[in-house]
């Protein structure tokens, strides 16, 4: 038995050892004859486990026995590999250690390093989960998955349909199938920011950064908070994007053959696209440019053929892997990729829910500059044009070529978020693509002359990139050093945690309570409301935490966003609760779960969205949301409460009360 606090620390790196077997039997694989660091291999760990977690759930297979089974598979892989390459292993650890004797600067600034990521991973694991997005949502779809074994139908969740397609709810029951609710920031925010800080430690020593500068440099990055506000994959995606990014950068002889490197790239933009669905524009323009220039730069037509051919074999092969995914929401939300492939159950297509760009106006792109008035915004912007403006040529085409890509595919993609969006919270939509750009373009400024064939070897370069750096430091500083005090007292709660778990509760299957993402009274009342419908039925539920529901009992719709999504012919709106009634009714949902006393969203606290809102999409989202809460209200009153306990009403809308009789 461990206490839970200590104990999800733990947890942490057993996932994160399991990744990096995982990602290195995938090394050996692809690119056998290239050498990576850890960075690199828990990052392919990662790319592997969301394409793994679309078959498990395809299949139903899902459960925290079978997490824990194919997490210690990782763990033995990676033993297998230390164990087998023992004498390298302990080469580069000696001349770690070698490198701290000689360079007493770089060893304070490596351990200083060290420290800043324990210190983020450790606050990471405890912060507090969002109670709008991920209690109402991401939760559901990760203990979802571990009780049925697949992320079933939920028809009626906009999230579930726009959001994402389920990857990174696959990688949170790694920490959810032995740790309770109160841990799954431990993976994005912990696990995936750890990656990602290796793995830009490495790329400025592949590009030749001295080791001060690459301390330092990524020392600044690892200061600077994610733009993050549940758990859906922002830094998990710029991992991925990020390992993409660096291929662009790869010499002819460097890359792999021909299949080998098809598929490598098939696995990390199918992986990436599983994770959230605004990381897939990147996604997209990434892969075009990078078969392009592979094309650009073929000699002869020969090589241009096999350009083309690795352009449709990446897409057929990326397609393949993802397919799993897209097969579930097709099944619970009518389409295989939202918008791709249409609009499957959205609102809009009921012509009720409105888009955020179906009204443009002045004040949205008022919102959009806002947005983009923000630290890396501007770093960007001044880095792309020193790309523009200083480069040398014409010997420096190649690296000018590459590093255009990279700023196109950014640019086109911050302008598609931005219209698609209305220019709502841009810098949180975009910030996975945005940081990728900064960090690819400081470490190709930051390199000595071995960085890009010999090129860039005058001394503005390596200054640009330090001064960026610096400036990446303070701004991380000036939110660093305020939350101290408030993060001491979030660890200091988490590690005298009396809840306590075990391996042996986990591989039984049964689930641990957690006491600061729910109450023991919250718990009861849940489980209550539930009891009272029939075993098997199937129940709308419109509370703060559905995922204390139990959904190998019942199949519990959850409606995160009411109008967002929902049945064909469409959820009625503005016409009264009996024909929200007769709707649910004629899709076999008797039974609605409502928690009338805080609702959730009422509009006597949200009122003012509805005319203060400059984007249309949360003024009218909120309007619907306020009638069907008035519409519950209203069955409340005509329907059998077969359950109430002041908080909580659970209806049967099959039985009229008797004043309604």
């Amino acid at each position: 038995m461990f206490r839970t606090g200590i104990f999800s620390l733990l947890w942490g790196v057993v996932i994160f050892f399991s990744l990096l077997g995982w990602g290195w039997a995938a090394l050996s694989l692809l690119r056998p004859r290239q050498k990576h660091g850890l960075g690199f291999k828990a990052a392919l760990g990662l790319a592997l486990s969301l394409i793994v977690g679309g078959v498990m759930n395809w299949l139903s297979a899902v459960s925290p026995k079978a997490v824990i089974i194919y997490l210690g598979l990782g763990v033995i892989l990676l033993l297998f590999f230390v164990l087998r390459r023992w004498r390298v292993t302990g080469a580069n650890m000696a001349k770690l250690f070698n490198d701290f004797k000689k360079d007493k600067i770089f060893a304070l600034l490596f351990i200083g390093l060290v420290l800043i990521l324990s210190y983020q991973y450790i606050v990471a694991a405890y912060t507090p989960a969002n109670p709008l997005d991920d209690y109402q949502a991401y939760f559901v779809y990760s203990g979802e998955m571990l009780e049925t074994g697949a992320l079933g139908a939920q028809p009626f969740s906009d999230r579930r349909l726009t959001g994402a397609l389920g990857g990174q709810s696959f990688l949170d029951t790694f920490v959810l199938a032995v740790l309770p609710y109160d841990y799954l920031n431990l993976f994005d925010r912990g696990l995936s920011w750890l990656v990602l800080i290796l793995l830009v430690w490495e790329l400025f020593r592949k590009f030749g950064a001295s080791r001060r500068t690459a301390a330092l440099a990524t020392g600044s990055l690892a200061l600077f908070s994610a733009a993050s506000c549940n758990i859906t994959g922002q830094i998990t995606s710029t991992v991925l994007l990020l390992v993409f990014g660096q291929l662009f950068f790869e010499a002819k002889s460097e890359r792999p053959g021909f299949w080998r490197r098809a598929l490598f790239v098939a696995l990390i933009i199918a992986a990436l696209s599983s994770i959230k669905s605004n990381v897939i524009v990147i996604g997209f323009f990434y892969f075009i440019f990078y078969h392009w220039l592979s094309y650009r730069e073929s000699v002869s037509r020969a090589e241009k053929i096999v350009a083309l051919k690795s352009l449709l074999v990446s897409a057929l092969a990326a397609f393949v892997l993802l397919l799993p995914w897209m097969i579930l929401l097709y099944q619970s939300s009518g389409t295989l990729l939202y918008p791709i492939f249409g609009k499957g159950f959205h609102g809009s297509v009921y012509g009720v829910y409105a888009l955020p760009y179906s009204r443009l106006t002045f004040a949205n792109l008022l919102t959009l500059l806002y947005n983009l008035a923000n630290v890396l915004f501007i770093i960007l912007f001044f880095l792309l044009l020193f790309v523009w403006k200083s480069l040398p040529g014409p010997h420096n085409d190649g690296l000018r070529r590459r590093l255009k890509l990279i700023i196109w595919a950014t640019v086109l993609t911050v302008a598609a978020i931005a219209f698609l969006t209305a220019g709502l919270s841009v810098f949180y939509y975009t910030f996975p693509i945005v940081h990728t750009a900064v960090i690819l373009l400081l470490v190709i400024f930051a390199g000595q002359s071995e960085n890009w064939r010999g090129y860039l070897t005058s001394w503005k370069y390596e200054r640009v990139a330090l001064a960026v750096s610096a400036i990446i430091f303070g701004a991380g500083l000036s939110a660093f050093l305020p939350a101290i005090k408030n993060n001491l007292g979030l660890i200091g709660s988490h590690l005298a945690d009396r809840q306590f778990v075990s391996l042996k509760i986990a591989l039984a299957g049964q689930r641990i309570s957690g006491d600061f993402t729910s109450t023991a009274e919250e718990r009861i009342s849940y489980q209550k409301a539930q009891e009272a419908v029939p075993p098997t039925r199937t129940a709308l539920a419109r509370t703060e935490k559905p995922f204390l529901f139990d959904f190998r009992r019942n199949k519990i719709y959850i409606i995160d966003l009411p109008g967002g999504a929902s049945l064909p012919p469409g959820m009625p709106s503005y016409q009264g609760g009996e024909a929200l009634a007769r709707y649910l009714l004629a899709k076999d949902i008797r039974y609605v779960i409502f928690a009338y006393a805080t609702e959730v969203f009422p509009q006597s606290k949200y009122g003012d969205t509805v005319r203060l809102a400059t984007n249309i999409w949360i003024s009218n989202g909120a309007k619907v949301t306020f009638d069907f809460n008035d519409n519950l209200k209203e069955l409340g009153q005509s329907r059998k409460r077969i359950f109430d306990d002041g908080k909580i009403f659970v209806l049967d809308l099959a039985s009229l009360t008797k004043q309604k009789k």
